[in-house]
């Protein structure tokens, strides 16, 4: 039996060398692939930071050729030659396949005569040699379109070189799969062979084992074993003495099945805990939340700033009638369009932050119905008029004064009319005021094309916008009926639609009127009129 035994660990030996040896080399092959794929990486992400920072060098070579005394201009446009020049370094490194280098040094020399053009103009504008500034400055535009074509080229190289990888690595890991079966059957093989040999000699005291195990199983714990198996010198003996030795602790084991029940309950304990470490962690994620909702809500509350310079001074130039090029005032105009589209998205990101973090502050008063739905008329019925709409505008006698914030108020109402007109071709825009109970009905109602039925759930939802061709035409921010909603729900009200795809929609909400501080607990109630109405 010890030859056996000796006999049987070899084989064991064998087998987890082997065993351990593929894990080794599988091991191997996913860190060299690892490593590859991150060398792609990283090139690709340099490759597209070279061609940005090029194109920011071109920009920043105009900035000086209008002001060349500028020393932040000169610090900036220094800093970028060298993160260039530092980019390219790390590349010289990490291009190592033959295709990737042909076009890299490619890049690299044009890179190089961007760069010697690019001083060479700055210098010929501190000569004051516009001339040659101005012929430089177009060389270095063409360097500027080469660049990107040739970056756009290494790419492709470069991905190119990762295919080729992957195929070798699907190469490799078929070859490896193949062996590893060859192995594993050699192993199976071998196994059986020695497990064949030895069975007679195993099989008789194993099967008295066996039965026993079985009789044990069935609940008959007063069997003992034989005792001819217990002076077996090897693992035999070995495990007729363990069976005989189990036999005689099962009893002792059934009383410590109590104790495993109470060690169940502490178990228990320590999941309840884990349940309140989860709770804590889920408010700590709404706290990140909340900071981020922060963050954004600084952030474009510092934009605003610097925009409304830019408006207010663009406007000023506006207004001057002394324009030589009409061109000149045509870009303006551009400009000031533009930046009026930045300033009401950068307000609407304000808005929605604030309302998400409830700091937006709403100066509730007693407002005249008629004076709102009057100011609203006159400043919209130019606006539906405008794209060939027919402006109806109604609102009901004898009705009282709300408790709202009037500018808030307005903004609703402009932001729903408005995105009826967006969305309206032909037809007619109506506002409908009416009592709804202790409340005032705000009521906007369009011919448009509608809302599908899968989009009604997300329609307030911030960023959100129902994915049309008119919606891709028009774009906006997505922020405006969530901050309706905020708006509303913010005053005591509640606010509600219903559409029909190709026929309209109706968007209404309620404001609470003077003494009401009741809430309307079903939403759907706002909407309590059928679409033809």
């Amino acid at each position: 039996m010890a030859k056996i035994r000796r006999t049987m660990i070899v084989s064991y030996v064998i087998i987890i060398c082997l065993m351990f040896g593929l894990v080794i080399f599988f091991n191997i092959l996913h860190t060299n692939a690892e490593a590859k794929y991150a060398s792609i990486t990283n090139t690709l992400i340099l490759e597209n930071g070279i061609s940005q920072k090029t194109s920011k060098l071109v920009a920043l070579h105009l900035s000086l050729l209008q002001d060349i005394n500028n020393s932040e201009l000169t610090s900036e446009y220094n800093v970028t030659k060298q993160s260039i020049s530092m980019d390219l370094e790390k590349l010289d490194v990490l291009i190592t396949s033959n295709e990737s280098v042909l076009v890299y040094i490619k890049l690299k020399t044009i890179i190089e005569k961007l760069e010697d053009e690019s001083a060479q103009g700055i210098q010929n504008t501190r000569n004051k040699d516009f001339t040659k500034s101005d012929y430089t400055y177009n060389y270095i535009l063409q360097d500027e379109s080469y660049i990107k074509e040739t970056t756009a080229n290494l790419v492709v190289a470069e991905l190119n070189y990762a295919a080729q990888i992957q195929k070798n690595m699907d190469n490799i890991r078929n070859i490896t799969f193949f062996v590893g079966a060859t192995l594993v059957l050699i192993i199976i093989l071998f196994c059986g062979i020695i497990a064949y040999y030895f069975s007679n000699k195993l099989s008789s005291p194993l099967v008295k084992l066996s039965g026993l195990a079985k009789e044990i199983s069935g609940g008959n714990i007063s069997q003992r074993v034989d005792k001819n198996l217990m002076e077996y010198k090897d693992e035999i003996g070995s495990l007729a003495n363990s069976f005989d030795n189990m036999l005689v602790r099962l009893n002792s084991e059934i009383t410590s099945q109590k104790s495993a029940n109470d060690s169940l309950l502490k178990t228990e304990t320590k999941l309840g805990e884990v349940n309140i470490n989860l709770e804590k962690a889920n408010l700590n994620l709404k706290s990140l939340d909340s900071q981020k909702d922060e963050f954004i809500s600084l952030t474009a509350h510092e934009l605003k700033t610097p925009l409304t310079s830019i408006r207010g001074f663009t406007q000023i130039m506006l207004e001057k009638d002394k324009w030589g090029d009409a061109d000149n005032k045509h870009y303006l105009e551009l400009i000031n369009k533009n930046t009026d589209r930045l300033y009401t998205l950068v307000t609407d990101i304000v808005d929605s932050s604030r309302i998400s973090l409830g700091k937006l502050k709403l100066n509730i008063e007693e407002v005249d119905i008629y004076k709102l739905f009057n100011e609203i008329k006159e400043n919209m019925t130019l606006v539906i008029s405008g794209k060939g709409l027919a402006p109806i505008f109604i609102i009901d006698k004898k009705l009282p004064n709300i408790m709202a914030d009037f500018e808030r108020t307005m903004q609703i109402l402009h932001n729903l009319i408005s995105n009826s007109v967006k969305f309206t071709e032909h037809g007619r825009i109506s506002l409908h005021v009416s009592r709804y109970d202790d409340f005032i009905r705000f009521e906007v109602l369009d011919t448009g094309q509608g809302i599908p039925k899968e989009n009604f759930d997300s329609i307030f939802s911030k960023f959100y916008q129902v994915d049309s061709s008119m919606t891709r035409k028009i774009g906006g921010s997505g922020l405006g009926l969530s901050i309706c909603k905020g708006l509303v729900e913010g005053m005591g009200g509640k606010i509600g639609f219903n559409s029909e795809l190709g026929k309209g929609s109706i968007f209404a909400f309620i404001l609470p009127i003077v003494n009401n501080k009741s809430i309307v607990d079903n939403k759907q109630a706002v909407i309590n009129k059928n679409h033809n109405s």
